[in-house]
């Protein structure tokens, strides 16, 4: 996705690294969306990166959201 959305060109492999090297994964796992965040902003440029909890209940937020043309980066639950 980063690099369908940006000219930096980055592997799996050194996003994957970069969690390792955080500890916010051992084999590319994800539960946290405070640490997928934090990721997010360490390897895409400049942007605006938003944590929503409870989509559940800011569903018409969500909705909203990817009608503007935002990503979606879901943790497992």
């Amino acid at each position: 996705m980063i690099s369908a959305l940006t000219d930096q060109k980055m592997s799996m492999d050194i996003i994957v690294q970069l969690a390792r090297d955080c500890e916010f994964t051992n084999i590319g796992e994800m539960f946290s969306v405070d640490d997928m965040a934090k990721l997010a902003k360490a390897v895409l440029p400049p942007c605006e990166i938003r944590v929503m909890k409870g989509m559940v209940e800011s569903r018409e937020a969500v909705y909203q959201q990817l009608s503007f043309g935002a990503l979606l980066l879901v943790p497992y639950p």
